[in-house]
């Protein structure tokens, strides 16, 4: 057995790994190896056979006298960023034996990939974002909805920087009178915002933080680990709102970074990309894992290097960090995705022009010391109003139109016919300034949208509800329905309630509708006399007269 020693030896050496990992590795005692090395001990087949599959070589190659596989050899061989000292023949075997098999099929597995992407992106459909629950896990596949995830501050996607996290300092904001470099370190403040000496050391620590991550590692972990009686014992009952908080502070606060986050789709889902990160539980709550993505995306940085030898790292890095970022459409994210779905909502909200639902109450109640000062949060803005108008005979005179039916692939045809009422657009223009406008209707939505466009309304196309195939034809349980749908939708998407929403109709059925679900109604007069005579309903004979209704304190008088 002498040849297989002097083989295991020049292996050992070759391999940098020492005769102590080979014993942990093999599960016995690190003086059993060392005897066995120095020939005091017997080497059995069977511990032959063991040694052989730690050091992934066959028996036959530790017991022959292969002398010439560790000599002859000296040099350095580079596969994309690693360099491989060679000494031997068989360290040369064992490069090729890892490398081949990537050399041979790495451009072929990245163009499959790639193909693989393309055909994905074609057939995308565009995802349901009104109800957003920041506390449900969930399942996207992002090869049919358009999912934008980010990780790194060097993300970038369709030429737009979504460098999104907390720990990026690209971005700074004021808040209190402070100027802070990134959000993390004052959704940390929130966790020692007690008024004691202390706590407003540990918030100065915080704030001249040079990253993010100093203020997650460097400041929270050491004070947890040795002071944990300083972490405010409440945190897990207000962290997410406080997060909502911070994060629309910096939206509000710096205008670059919610120029960016508006230029994502609207329809797309934003994602924390935390399939690296080691803390599961923690990661997959604010984040979400999408491990075949990765997975690919790390094939097209491995094609990149070999494709690339001659750059240097940092150009290597730049090129890589694109081509991964043009892979999105693979695989299936998993995760709450707390965070993710935070920047929707904020994404949202400006679109909307309104302020984020956050729960002020639940905040002021905890008693939040920023620097030694309580927090009221008096400055915030009241939540916006939301005005409903019904759709025929309230924003158009359709009148003309009706002689085509319910065909409306020929009303479409006929879009010109219609008329805007007097006054309809002026007050439409005044009101989108302070309220958000929505449409709700029993007609069919893709007619309603044509004539917004036609006469240049200032509706958003989203805000438009109409009947869908399915819903019920009779006209009542028809216009429920839709007003059910609608509701839903925009609760949810502007954290109203029924109180500070206004519906704005002309039929009786508009106006039982919103009694049956809780909304303010006001019957208009100039397009349709049928609730002139009905005196339980508010009416009004102009369009103008709704400037009369809306009150500064509620919707209505």
């Amino acid at each position: 057995m002498e040849t297989a020693i002097n083989n295991i030896k020049a292996i050992l050496k070759e391999q940098n790994m020492s005769q102590s990992d080979l014993a942990d590795k093999c599960g016995m005692a690190a003086g059993t190896i060392n005897r066995i090395i120095r020939g005091k001990q017997k080497l059995t087949q069977n511990t032959l056979k063991l040694i052989a599959d730690v050091l992934n070589v066959s028996i036959d190659e530790l017991s022959e006298n292969v002398s010439i596989l560790n000599n002859g050899v000296n040099g350095y061989l580079q596969f994309g960023n690693e360099i491989t000292h060679i000494t031997s023949y068989r360290s040369l075997l064992n490069w090729l034996k890892k490398y081949e098999p990537l050399i041979i099929g790495l451009p072929q597995m990245a163009k499959n990939i790639q193909k693989e992407e393309r055909r994905n992106q074609q057939y995308m459909i565009d995802s349901d974002l009104c109800n957003i629950d920041l506390f449900k896990h969930e399942t996207i596949d992002c090869t049919k909805y358009d999912c934008w995830s980010f990780r790194k501050s060097e993300d970038e996607r369709d030429g737009i920087d979504i460098d999104l996290g907390n720990m990026c300092v690209s971005y700074p904001f004021e808040c209190n009178g402070k100027l802070f470099s990134n959000s993390e370190a004052l959704y940390i403040c929130g966790l020692f915002s007690l008024n004691t000496p202390q706590h407003i050391a540990i918030q100065e620590q915080l704030l001249n933080a040079k990253s993010g991550y100093d203020a997650k590692k460097g400041i929270r972990a050491v004070i947890t680990r040795h002071h944990k009686e300083l972490l405010r014992k409440d945190w897990n009952s207000f962290n997410v709102e406080w997060m909502k908080w911070c994060v629309w502070q910096k939206i509000k606060k710096n205008k670059q970074f919610a120029e960016i986050l508006c230029s994502i789709p609207r329809t797309a889902y934003i994602i924390e990309n935390s399939t690296h990160q080691r803390n599961s539980d923690t990661s997959l709550f604010w984040g979400m894992s999408n491990v075949e993505l990765e997975e690919k995306r790390a094939i097209i940085e491995k094609w990149v290097e070999m494709s690339n030898p001659t750059l240097s790292q940092k150009e290597l890095d730049k090129i890589k960090m694109k081509e991964r970022n043009k892979i999105n459409h693979i695989g299936v994210w998993q995760g709450v995705n707390c965070m993710g779905k935070i920047l929707k909502s904020c994404q949202l909200a400006l679109l909307y022009k309104k302020e984020l639902g956050i729960n002020y109450d639940l905040l002021r109640a905890k008693h939040i010391y920023m620097f030694g000062e309580l927090m009221r949060f008096e400055d915030e803005l009241s939540t916006p109003k939301i005005i409903i108008f019904d759709w025929d005979m309230t924003l158009v005179d359709s009148t003309l139109a009706k002689q085509y039916g319910n065909n409306y692939r020929e009303v479409q045809k006929h879009i010109s016919e219609f008329s805007i009422f007097e006054g309809i657009k002026e007050v439409i223009e005044q009101l989108s300034e302070h309220h958000i406008i929505y449409v709700v209707s029993g007609n069919v939505g893709s007619t309603i949208k044509k004539v917004i466009q036609y006469f240049n309304l200032n509706i958003p196309l989203e805000n438009v509800h109409g009947y869908r195939q399915g819903y019920p034809m009779e006209n009542l349980a028809r216009k429920k329905k839709v007003m059910q749908v609608a509701l839903d939708c925009i609760i949810q998407t502007h954290s109203v309630s029924k109180s500070n929403i206004l519906y704005i109709g002309d039929e009786a059925d508009d106006y039982t509708a919103c009694q049956e679900y809780g909304v303010h109604f006001v019957g208009c007069l100039w397009g349709n006399n049928e609730l002139k005579e009905n005196s339980e309903v508010c009416t009004i004979d102009h369009p103008n007269e709704i400037f009369d209704i809306i009150n500064l304190d509620g919707v209505t008088q």
